[in-house]
């Protein structure tokens, strides 16, 4: 149908447009928030700010940003917590652990586990091992980060991964 045939003469709508341009609206915001959010970053440990998750979409590459639950392990964040990392290993991937404490992921150096918090909780590196299907090692991009460098995080269940995550500012 023609753009201007869907207009009347005056360019106004008629009630039977306006009812079908309300179903269209409420539809289009209907799958938006099945399936999009909106997120803001409160954190330094990724340098983006505000982020765009697609639900339901699996990261399949590294370095693309992914939001997953976290389930409260450890007490540093709150349990139900979204939040936004950067994959740093894919299932497969070798993990190592220096006696310095410097975590690489396949050979690529991901940051040192600190021993201690901000909060002064005391912290473990992650176990070195391979990268076992169906679970992603996750890091921030700053050294305070909280992310798999760390046992208490350790490897993120593709169970837990709510979507992929872009950047938008």
């Amino acid at each position: 149908m023609a753009l201007r045939h869907f207009f009347t003469r005056r360019g106004s709508l008629t009630p039977r447009q306006w009812l079908l341009l309300a179903a269209i609206c409420g539809a289009t915001a209907f799958f938006a928030r099945q399936y999009l959010r909106v997120g803001i970053n409160e954190s330094p440990s990724i340098k983006a700010r505000v982020l765009l998750v697609v639900r339901g979409l699996q990261p399949d590459a590294r370095g693309q940003y992914v939001a997953f639950r976290w389930d409260g392990r450890g007490g540093i964040v709150r349990r139900g917590s979204q939040l936004v990392k950067i994959v740093a290993g894919l299932p497969g991937d070798a993990v190592e652990v220096g006696p310095d404490r410097l975590v690489s992921v396949s050979g690529a150096v991901v940051g040192r586990a600190k021993p201690v918090s901000s909060k002064g909780v005391p912290l473990e590196p992650i176990d070195a091992g391979r990268i076992p299907a169906g679970h992603l090692f996750v890091a921030g991009q700053s050294e305070d980060s909280f992310d798999s460098r760390y046992r208490v995080v350790g490897l993120i269940r593709q169970d837990d991964i709510v979507g992929r995550a872009y950047v938008l500012f």
